[in-house]
């Protein structure tokens, strides 16, 4: 038999290491080999000495208060400002000015801030141009979004502004899927084709529902995207014609 295996000490033997039995009176748990005293296991003895602390704080909240303030006093130690070197009243180990010099120094401190970020040489970094090759100073700050030279750029901004202008310009049009010509460019003959598209539409759609063999109110609780699909094979079957 081996040492863990060894039966447990009798009740009241004194032999060995203290070898007495006991049961916790909290949990039940047998407890070999302890003390004469012992009425909880570790687990519940680390329980009833919180719950004695946390009843004797409720019991006696000036006691308490009163030992924090004299192991305060005792351990305390008056921190002085390194500025003006007065006293700093409830100060904290780490801390270096008071109330007074803090805005003074932090003033300072972003002063010195902008002087070293404005009057320092601000670094330069040399990139190639995408749009004529030629290579170009640049500082550092910005050179991630810089890609064409100073004499490139302003060209680049009217081609961009100019491409944007005409895709806003196509966009603004009848063109989709229940539109068979394109936009005219008079006035007047746009409104007359803006009026007729209702009526093309209706005429589309009764033609599709007859090609797809569903009467006309079923196509409509289609979706719109199951609508248009079958808009765009009926075309494709018919040529692209759109009338019978």
């Amino acid at each position: 038999m081996s040492a863990t295996d060894k039966e447990p000490k009798p009740l009241g033997s004194t032999s060995g290491k203290r070898g007495y039995i006991r049961t916790c009176v909290r949990c039940g748990v047998t407890l070999y080999g302890v003390g004469r005293r012992a009425k909880y296991c570790p687990k519940c003895r680390a329980d009833v000495n919180r719950e004695m602390v946390m009843d004797y704080r409720t019991r006696n909240p000036e006691k308490v208060r009163a030992d924090y303030e004299r192991r305060k006093a005792a351990t305390w130690t008056p921190v002085h400002c390194k500025r003006c070197g007065c006293e700093i009243p409830n100060a904290t180990h780490r801390q270096k000015w008071c109330p007074d010099c803090i805005k003074a120094i932090k003033s300072q401190q972003s002063r010195q801030s902008y002087i070293r970020r404005h009057e320092a040489a601000p670094a330069t970094k040399q990139l190639i141009c995408q749009r004529c090759g030629q290579s170009f100073n640049v500082s550092s700050v910005g050179y991630g979004r810089a890609k064409y030279c100073p004499a490139c750029r302003p060209v680049v901004e009217s081609e961009q502004h100019a491409a944007a202008y005409e895709r806003k310009k196509a966009a603004r049009t009848f063109a989709g899927p229940y539109m068979t010509n394109p936009r005219p460019a008079d006035v007047a003959t746009r409104a007359a084709a803006k009026a007729q598209v209702g009526e093309d539409r209706l005429r589309l759609l009764s033609n599709v529902a007859d090609w797809a063999g569903i009467t006309y109110g079923k196509l409509m609780l289609k979706s719109q995207a199951e609508r248009d699909a079958l808009i765009l094979e009926y075309k494709a079957a018919n040529g692209g014609t759109t009338h019978e």
